[in-house]
């Protein structure tokens, strides 16, 4: 089983609340980073615990914005990648983000096996995402 860092989004207006402690505000959502080693759906069920989801990405600043605070915030790891919430898990063959918004951005790397594998990672080195088996 290959393990990932994985960070979730809490999926609340920052404008009613502000972000928790240990969070980061981006745009209307709040970011947390959890550095527990973890296979997708053990990620992604930790985040429904925690009231979000694994991170949806919708452009280009925010993949930038959290492949940079990542980097930081994971720079003492081993680890090369962290888990987002994309996957086709949910729906065979068709990719999804987790918290059920509309997949419209992409940056998949075009070395990807998309046909073996179901869940999406981003890189820390460059913010490229990768398919990988969950």
């Amino acid at each position: 089983m290959m393990l990932r860092f994985f960070f979730f989004v809490v999926t609340f207006a920052v404008a009613k609340n502000a972000c928790p402690s240990g969070f980061y505000e981006w745009h209307t959502d709040c970011y947390t980073f959890i550095s527990n080693a973890s296979g997708f759906a053990d990620a992604e069920n930790e985040c429904i615990q925690k009231g979000g989801h694994l991170a949806s990405i919708h452009d280009g600043f925010t993949n930038a914005w959290i492949s940079q605070e990542a980097s930081k915030y994971f720079v003492e790891s081993t680890v090369s990648d962290f888990w987002i919430g994309l996957t086709d898990l949910i729906n065979s063959g068709n990719w999804t983000w987790t918290d059920g918004t509309l997949m419209d951005f992409n940056k998949i790397s075009f070395n990807s096996n998309l046909t073996s594998t179901n869940c999406i990672s981003v890189s820390l080195i460059n913010g490229q995402w990768h398919a990988n088996d969950c």
